[in-house]
């Protein structure tokens, strides 16, 4: 150790400090040093050690203060060795002490940049010997980013673990939209990737009763080419969406679609690019190109089977109403018109949707003459417009035309009936005209 002192000057010097394996060249335009080891002899002091390998003093303030007024480095250390510049706090107990302090004031300043020229370097290394709690690198900011990594060619940020997570993001906000991890892409790139070659590749979960394990949300995507959650399977037996309810107690749905527009809820496409195989609609209606197998068919909301049919007004010009009797139309192939003659063998059936019951099967072939605006109950039960003139009508009685157009009448005349008959009674009418309910079964 060397000692030149210059006590109460301010001078341009050069520094070289030599600790063993460690080199500290000390530039400046202005140096004005601090105590070292407690002795105001040694204020505005040079030193200079070329055999020990430590600088030791105890003090309360900076054992050595570099002040460089000429924009120059404070401190450029050069070693041969694998350690240019170490630092050490040795202070223990509770509490947070740091074993090296760097600050930038600049809006844009760096506090500590690493820069590697190795192929396979790092630039920052942090490593932390402690427990499961401590750190390799922290990074904290009370407003803006705590942690950023940015890269030209490849990852911003890799995290890696052995046995616990890659990347752990954790929040503490009360705001929903806040995220323990965000990914975030200005362009095409994928916002957030995961991939796993053996588990799952991205998997959420919630401890709530009220939130989901994944929300996705688009405020710009339309039809196909801008659904929110678009999966594929690529393999030969793949599936690509499964749901599944674990619980053995649920008693609520495994899937719930909704739709606050007037679109459907469900749209089913083929294998070939065919369009619309099969929809749900908003309101539960089910449209299906193809064909529907099934042991039982249970239909829960009418009690007839109908055809469509096209139904004239007559010579009467009456507006067909459910209930109405109807006959075939013999000017019109494949139409009808409301029946008015007694024991009409041409009639077909009664018009759907009377007395609150309404049609269950509607059958027909849109585009062709088998189609029409009118469901015409040919089987089943449907209320029915008749009249009591030609006898009071009780359950039991076979119903046939009457002259008054679109009623029904008691057969009274068996003979005559045949081949005209609409079906059974199963309700009432002492007099006058009304409802009945019929049982169709033309004859």
């Amino acid at each position: 150790m060397t000692k030149n002192a210059n006590r109460g000057k301010n001078m341009n010097i050069k520094v070289k400090i030599i600790l063993g394996l460690t080199t500290i060249f000390i530039l400046s335009s202005s140096f004005w040093p601090k105590h070292v080891a407690g002795d105001n002899d040694l204020y505005d002091s040079r030193y200079v050690n070329s055999t020990g390998d430590s600088l030791n003093a105890i003090s309360s303030d900076p054992i050595l203060t570099i002040n460089n007024g000429g924009g120059g480095m404070g401190i450029d250390a050069t070693t041969s060795g694998n350690i240019a510049v170490r630092g050490l706090a040795t202070t223990a107990g509770s509490g947070i002490n740091f074993g090296g302090y760097f600050e930038a004031y600049k809006d844009s300043g760096v506090g500590v940049n690493g820069v590697v020229n190795g192929t396979t370097g790092t630039g920052v290394y942090g490593l932390s010997l402690g427990g499961e709690n401590s750190y390799g690198v922290y990074g904290k900011n009370t407003n803006g980013v705590g942690v950023y990594g940015t890269s030209v060619h490849k990852d911003g940020v890799v995290g890696k673990s052995e046995t616990g997570y890659g990347v752990y993001g954790y929040t503490k906000s009360t705001n929903s939209f806040k995220a323990g991890v965000n990914g975030f892409s200005s362009t095409s790139a994928i916002g957030i990737y995961g991939k796993s070659f053996a588990g799952v590749g991205v998997y959420g979960e919630t401890l709530s009763v009220s939130q989901h394990a994944g929300f996705f949300s688009s405020l710009k995507g339309e039809r196909l080419a801008g659904a929110v959650l678009y999966t594929t399977a690529a393999s030969v037996h793949g599936i690509a969406i499964h749901a599944k309810n674990d619980s053995p107690n649920s008693d609520d749905a495994t899937a719930v679609f909704s739709n606050d527009g007037s679109g459907a809820l469900i749209k089913g496409f083929g294998g070939d690019g065919g369009e619309h195989d099969f929809i749900v609609e908003n309101s539960g209606r089910i449209w299906n190109e193809g064909g529907v197998s099934t042991t039982i068919l249970e239909i829960r909301g009418g009690a007839d089977i109908s055809e469509r049919f096209d139904v004239n007004k007559g010579a009467e010009k009456l507006d067909p109403l459910p209930g109405m009797v109807v006959s075939i139309d013999p000017g019109r192939p494949g139409g009808l018109m409301l029946a008015q003659q007694i024991y009409d063998r041409k009639v077909v059936g009664i018009i759907s949707g009377a007395g609150g019951i309404e049609t269950g099967m509607v059958l027909g072939q849109t585009g062709t003459i088998a189609n029409g605006s009118r469901a015409v109950a040919i089987s089943g039960r449907v209320y029915c417009l008749a009249d009591a003139e030609n006898g009071p009508i009780k359950p039991g009685d076979l119903l046939t035309t009457s002259n008054v157009p679109g009623h029904a009448m008691r057969v009274n005349d068996y003979s005559r009936a045949q081949g005209a008959i609409l079906g059974k009674a199963m309700s009432p009418l002492d007099k006058g005209k009304g409802l009945v309910l019929v049982l169709v079964t033309l004859q």
